[in-house]
């Protein structure tokens, strides 16, 4: 006995949608959304009601159409809510973590972040005569002589002057 395949066909983006018209819809919702005896009650699997519902009137195919695109905004909806509800619970618990941390002193409530103030003078020099030589350092060191550039002689390569060793 030869096994029977299935394979799903490649659909274009030019083609149309071939979605069956009753799309997630169960066998019950399909009888339900229809006038009694539109369809036969003896049709038991959607090998027989598939065949009878493509046979019916476009009207009553847009009707289930309809009805299943309702049931799948339905359950998008169903969904989005869930997925609310569930990041609800999480930045709830996150600011329970968050008050605990607060509570127990490993986070200060206000600026989490920031440094804790040093009284007294932060980064100052201690006379003039410091400063002066750290300015005049500075200026040495980022003056056009620190930051000229010479050619290498053996690799050929633009270096800073005073990595080649040539004054």
């Amino acid at each position: 006995m030869t096994p029977i395949l299935f394979f799903r066909r490649r659909r274009s983006p030019n083609m149309p949608d071939l979605e069956e018209p009753w799309g997630s819809l169960t066998r019950r919702e399909v009888y339900e959304c229809l006038l009694p005896g539109t369809l036969p009650v003896k049709l038991c699997t959607w090998a027989q009601l598939g065949p009878a519902i493509r046979l019916l009137p476009t009207d009553l195919q847009d009707h289930i159409r309809a009805v299943a695109a309702t049931k799948k905004l339905g359950a998008q909806e169903k969904k989005r809510q869930a997925n609310m509800k569930r990041l609800a619970v999480r930045c709830a618990a996150r600011r329970e973590a968050k008050r605990a941390a607060v509570a127990a002193g490993n986070l200060q409530p206000d600026r989490p972040f920031r440094v804790q103030e040093i009284e007294g003078d932060y980064l100052e020099v201690p006379n003039e005569e410091a400063k002066k030589a750290c300015i005049t350092a500075f200026i040495d060191a980022t003056g056009n002589h620190a930051l000229s550039r010479a050619v290498c002689v053996v690799c050929a390569q633009e270096l800073m002057r005073h990595e080649g060793g040539s004054q």
